[in-house]
């Protein structure tokens, strides 16, 4: 038999360690509900004509860039949070160009969605239209 105060000491460490673990998963949790959210709400929202216009012209802009992050806003209808998206133009890879819109990062896996011209080749079940396609980890 533990004495009462190795018991109490015991209880104090498992609710210690309970609390970390929550505090370390709720977001986990929460991020989770928010891009399958977001997912839903770009779908029903967002024509992807436009979107593909979007990242286009983007693609034109820095076409001779490397891939890298830009500072541009997504264009409306985008759901925007503090964890983000980065916009990134992803070109030279041999794959097609493509914008990459990506929310997360940190201890959060990254989510989005790629766009670019419908000769863009993705499969998957994330795979909205010829040339764009939602990304998870």
């Amino acid at each position: 038999m533990l004495p009462k105060k190795s018991v109490f000491a015991l209880a104090v460490a498992l609710v210690c360690v309970g609390l970390l673990g929550a505090a370390f998963l709720y977001p986990l949790f929460r991020y989770a509900q928010l891009t399958r959210r977001w997912e839903a709400q770009i779908r029903s929202q967002q024509d992807p004509a436009q979107l593909q216009a979007w990242a286009t012209n983007l693609l034109a802009t820095h076409a001779r860039e490397a891939s890298r992050r830009l500072t541009n806003r997504p264009p409306a209808g985008i759901p925007t949070s503090r964890y983000g998206p980065e916009i990134w133009v992803m070109a030279g890879k041999g794959e097609g160009d493509y914008v990459r819109l990506v929310w997360g990062g940190g201890h959060l896996p990254p989510w989005g969605i790629e766009v670019g011209n419908i000769d863009l080749v993705r499969s998957g079940p994330g795979v909205w239209r010829p040339g764009i396609c939602f990304f998870t980890p």
